[in-house]
């Protein structure tokens, strides 16, 4: 909403650059000093768009006092401008040709001090622009590592004590340990396969008797039942050795819980869509961006 400031103020210098170009300079030049003279603040909601009419209306207030004579007041006009705004310069064919000399002469009498001015300048528009390369690299960064986040999944797994419990490597296998795992397993196999074998071995040397059968050896045949037998305890006790070690070794190593990560699909920062519009002579197909 324009403030009833503004509107005057811009009503103002309507009415003056008018009056300037009907070459009516004194009227103009009384009505662009009542708008200089409005004071601008900076905390005023329309202050870019006053102090945008002020620059505009100063450089033709300077053109009407040329044009008046007063040569000496349109040279202070000139150089509050170029205070303003070293790096100032009419326009090519903007005024007319004394105008043009008395900025040549203002800039050429305070060429010092609107260099020094100029340096300033330099330096501020400088150290913004290092201030937004900055600004923008934090906020890169920032953005890369909100997709990061948004692009990476935590996942708990959580372990139980019962498996841990459980013979042959699982107990391993579930601790992550797979090299571990595969040795336990592999060994508790062979010990129960082997504790199997030589029990059914030494049964069969048990159930054979020498009385019946004149032509065994006894001897040899309880020798070979004894080996069997020691065999079969030996398998059993490594066996249940094995087994009571992966256990414990389960156990020891048991974490109740691990953390891993992985990726997941995140949307572009760009999403294309079709767009169908209706109007009155038909429809418009396009496309329209949404950005995140």
């Amino acid at each position: 909403m324009t403030s009833p400031v503004y509107a005057s103020l811009h009503s103002d210098f309507e009415a003056a650059r008018s009056l300037f170009t009907s070459g009516q300079y004194e009227e103009a030049a009384q009505l662009f000093a009542r708008v200089l003279d409005e004071p601008l603040e900076p905390t005023a909601p329309d202050f870019k768009k006053r102090r945008e009419i002020l620059e505009a209306a100063r450089p033709v207030y300077a053109a009407c006092l040329v044009a008046l004579g007063r040569s000496s007041e349109a040279d202070r006009v000139i150089l509050e401008q170029l205070r303003d705004d070293p790096f100032y310069e009419p326009a090519p064919g903007q005024f007319a040709q004394p105008v043009m000399f008395r900025y040549i002469a203002v800039r050429e009498e305070h060429l010092t001090e609107l260099d020094a001015l100029k340096q300033r300048v330099l330096r501020t528009r400088q150290e913004s622009l290092l201030k937004e390369e900055r600004q923008r690299e934090l906020d890169e960064g920032r953005l890369a590592k909100l997709e990061e986040l948004a692009g990476t999944e935590t996942v708990v797994e959580a372990r139980s004590r019962l498996v841990a419990t459980v013979p042959f490597g699982i107990g391993q296998l579930q601790n992550g340990s797979s090299g571990l795992g595969a040795f336990f397993a592999a060994s508790e196999v062979v010990g129960v396969a082997a504790t199997i074998a030589s029990a059914f071995v030494a049964h069969d040397f048990a159930s054979v008797d020498c009385r019946e059968h004149t032509d065994v050896d006894c001897v040899e045949l309880e020798r070979r039942f004894d080996t069997a037998r020691a065999v079969n305890w030996a398998s059993f006790a490594v066996t249940g050795a094995l087994i009571v070690a992966g256990v414990a070794e389960a156990h020891v190593s048991f974490v109740p819980a691990t953390t891993t990560r992985k990726r997941r699909a995140i949307p572009p920062r760009v999403t294309l869509e079709p767009a169908v519009v209706f109007a009155e002579e038909g429809a418009l197909v396009g496309v329209t961006a949404r950005f995140f």
